[in-house]
């Protein structure tokens, strides 16, 4: 990779960084919502043991794709802890201006 593609990237990493956090944020809320009719369909419907077994199939697959979208907030929380050190607007401008001399 040379200079112009890591300022490029660096560039849009402290451009995308909020969105990715809300996108995430908004993924997991989602998972949340499913997992919880999930739940509540083992809770209250009158299941036999197949329809059980596929509900609770269903449920397992919800928590990984939750689990994933949560550790993956979790790094961009670290990252974002970083970016809020600085102040974005500035460092993106900076990197434009190197970009276009």
């Amino acid at each position: 990779m040379d200079t112009e593609e890591f300022l490029i990237k660096m560039k849009n990493f402290f451009e995308d960084i909020d969105e990715l956090k809300v996108t995430l944020e908004s993924q997991i809320k989602e998972t949340e919502q499913i997992r919880s009719d999930l739940l509540h369909e083992l809770e209250l419907a009158n299941l036999n043991a197949v329809e059980m077994t596929k509900v609770a199939k269903e449920l397992k697959e919800v928590l990984k794709v939750r689990r994933k979208y949560k550790d993956e907030l979790a790094k961009v929380m670290t990252l974002k802890g970083f970016t809020d050190k600085y102040n974005n607007k500035l460092i993106i401008g900076d990197i434009i201006q190197v970009l276009k001399n």
